[in-house]
This record gives C-alpha cells, structure tokens and sequence, in this order.
C-alpha cells in the first residue's frame, strides 16, 4: 500500500472512533445510590438533560438529596436541585403530576424522613449525614393529582387531551435525548459510504492511467 492510499485511509479511520456524549441521559433505569460526600452526588445531577428539562412533556429526573440529623433527633432531608425548580413544562404546567419511580433510600429504614435519630457518634441510633439519589417521572400533560392538565398552550392538541396513563409516558423522554446521538450515527454511516465510493473511484482512474 503506497503513501497516498494511507493519506486517504486515515480520515476513514477517525471517522469510525465513536464520539463520548458529555453526559448520561437520565432514564428510567438508571442507578441510584448512597454516596458520603456531596461532591459524588453533584456528579450524578449532571445527568440531568437541562435541554429537555427547560422544554420538558414527560420523562424523568434524577434528584441528591442531603439526609442528615436534624436538631430535633429526626432525619432530616434536603433536596440540593428540587423537580419543581429545574424542570420546565413546555404547555405552562407548574404543577405537573410526579411519580415516585426509585430511590436509593433503604427498604429496611434508617434514613426514612422524620425518623428518630442520633447526632452523636456514640449513641446506637448515630445516623452521619449521607446523599442519596433518587428518579422521578414526571407528566406534564397532568396535574399533580393525576386529572388532565388543561393548559393554554397550542402544543396542548386533541391528541393531548386523551387520558395518559402514568406509568405509560417514558418514550418522549427515553428516545428525544437519544435523537442527537441516532442523527450523528445516521450521517456517520453516509458519511463513510460516500467516501468509501470516492476512494474506489480514485483508485479505478488511477488503474486506468497506469495501463
């Protein structure tokens, strides 16, 4: 293989090395955790899709939340970036219907709000301030009660207005953070295509001149 072949190869070669995403999407299977420090928390909050969150219809988001004992001996917990803050319902819904989906809280106890708790380390109810996170979906198409949100939105179509089942609203969000990363691999397959023919024709031409 001459020089110029490999010049044509090499931009082949870097189109094929797969592009890093700048964060996970958050989904409804994503995992939660306990976490010591706030700092692993905060890194699991950049998760979050701001872009779809500012625009949001449904899907999911991913919470930390500070759990700690209160003055009072009872476990106290601190959302450090609440729903209600940072997602944006498109159609003007503030108030949109969340459902609890999974936590990082125990089954057994121990860190349930307003449990009885201990700040000191010697007591056998100590309980050392910990992070947890948790996912929720949320539906903008409803109210937090669940009844249809009836908005003055255009987006807000008859298609809309039919009941939507709680638990049956994750395919916006599952597939719409996705549709950057089909689009790239779409044009990427094209890509390589075209210039795959282009190499072959070059190297017929230059077969033909050598003759």
């Amino acid at each position: 293989m001459n020089v110029k072949k490999i010049k044509y190869l090499i931009p082949l070669l870097l189109l094929l090395i797969p592009i890093k995403t700048n964060a996970t999407i958050v989904i409804r299977d994503i995992h939660v955790r306990l976490y010591d420090t706030e700092a692993e928390c905060r890194t699991d909050l950049a998760k979050n899709n701001k872009t779809v969150n500012s625009n949001a219809t449904n899907g999911y988001y991913l919470s930390c939340i500070r759990v700690s004992c209160g003055g009072n001996n009872a476990i106290a917990h601190y959302d450090l970036e609440p729903l209600n803050t940072n997602v944006t319902c498109v159609n003007g819904n503030q108030n949109p219907f969340i459902d609890p989906w999974k936590t990082a809280f125990p089954s057994t106890g121990g860190l349930t709000l307003g449990e009885t708790c201990s700040s000191d380390e010697n007591d056998e109810q100590y309980v050392a301030t910990q992070y947890a996170t948790k996912v929720d979906q949320y539906n903008c198409l409803q109210k937090a009660d669940g009844t249809l949100y009836q908005g003055t939105s255009t987006n807000n179509t008859d298609q809309n207005s039919n009941n939507v089942p709680n638990q049956n609203t994750d395919q916006n969000s599952t597939e719409n953070p996705q549709t950057g990363i089909n689009t790239y691999y779409i044009i990427l397959s094209s890509t390589i295509l075209i210039l795959s023919i282009g190499l072959y024709i070059i190297n017929k031409k230059n077969f033909f001149k050598k003759i």
